[in-house]
Parts: structure tokens; sequence; C-alpha cells
């Protein structure tokens, strides 16, 4: 049988082997949801911070801590040529470190209560579905920017720019994805969006 090219020039160059072998493994790893009902509304202001919109009072806030960690492994091996070629084997761990609902403690009502409730879980909901579905859609852009390995007169010189590339390739996807969660964020929390939440507010029987 006539071998096909890429195998050809794979054995030629063990370099192309090594890229057409690289890994790059993302998991997400979802976590529940903690509540908290002690906090004020000062410090529900304070914990919101620049994101906290003048025209409504916080009575309720989701706080997420997301993470994007990643281990990066070498893949070395000499080329035709002599010199040393790298590519990078990627593990990505996705998911939160922390995913917290804050209930203001001036609401004591049941009816209040659920009502802010249920809008705070359209921001955990948010964040779930994005990063889960973000994190998935990472996987292609990584492969194709370490489709080819880089070359290095030393194998110092080599180990010593696998992680600079890694975090050049990785940082803009990463921030792209937490600009998307964001842009999601601040949708559920437009003006009309918190007229609906007031209006189920005043709809309440008084406490």
């Amino acid at each position: 049988m006539i071998p096909m090219p890429i195998h050809a020039a794979e054995l030629e160059n063990p370099c192309l082997q090594l890229a057409s072998q690289a890994k790059i493994n993302i998991t997400y790893t979802d976590m529940p949801t903690s509540e908290d009902y002690s906090q004020s509304v000062t410090y529900l202001k304070a914990l919101a911070g620049k994101n906290f919109d003048q025209y409504h009072n916080v009575f309720g806030l989701t706080h997420a801590e997301p993470k994007l960690q990643y281990k990066v492994e070498e893949s070395l091996t000499r080329s035709p040529d002599g010199r040393i070629c790298a590519i990078p084997d990627l593990n990505i761990l996705a998911g939160f470190n922390s995913m917290q609902v804050y209930i203001a403690k001036e609401v004591t009502s049941n009816c209040r209560i659920q009502t802010i409730r249920s809008h705070e879980y359209e921001h955990v909901s948010a964040w779930k579905n994005h990063m889960r579905a973000g994190t998935r859609l990472l996987e292609n852009p990584l492969k194709t920017a370490f489709s080819e390995p880089r070359y290095y007169n030393s194998m110092i010189e080599a180990q010593q720019d696998l992680l600079p590339w890694v975090n050049s390739v990785i940082k803009p996807l990463e921030q792209r994805l937490f600009s998307g969660i964001n842009l999601v964020q601040h949708t559920i929390d437009s003006a009309m969006s918190y007229e609906t939440v007031e209006a189920k507010l005043r709809s309440c029987p008084p406490s």
C-alpha cells in the first residue's frame, strides 16, 4: 500500500507527528449555588461595586467567581535539521470557585424573596450555561493555534517559550468568553427587566 502523504511527511519529520498527537482536554465542572440571606442592602451595593446600576435598589445579587485553569505539559522532539521542536499538551479545567446568591436581609416577605430569588437565578443560569458552552467552543481555536510545532535552537529555549506561547493564545480567548458572559448579565439587568421585577414586588401582599 502507498502511504498517505501526511504519514510519509511525519516519518520524515517527527515534529509533524508530534503536532498531530497534541492533546487538548477541556473539562467543565459545575458547582452548587449557595444562598445567603444575612447581608444588608448596603453590603450588597458595596459588593456589586461598579456593576451596580443606579436606577434600582440592590435587594438581590449573584456573585460568581469563574475559573479557567490550565496545566501545560511539554512535548518535545528533535527535527531532521537538529533543532528542537515543541508543542503544548493542555489540560483545561473550567468552572467556578464560588457561585453565591444574596438576598438582602431587609427583604422579609416570602413573596418578595421568591421574586428576587427567581431573578437572581436567571444570572446563575446565564453564568453556568455560557461557561459550559463557551469553554467547549475553545477547543477548535486551540487546536488550530497549536496545529504546528515551533522550532528552537535549544531545549532550554523551547521550555522557556512554551508557557508564554500558550498564554498568548488562551488569554484573548478567555477575555472574549468573559466579555460575552458579562454582556448577557447586563441584558438580564436591563431597565425593562427591573421594571418587571418591581411590578411583581408591588403585587406582593404587605408583609
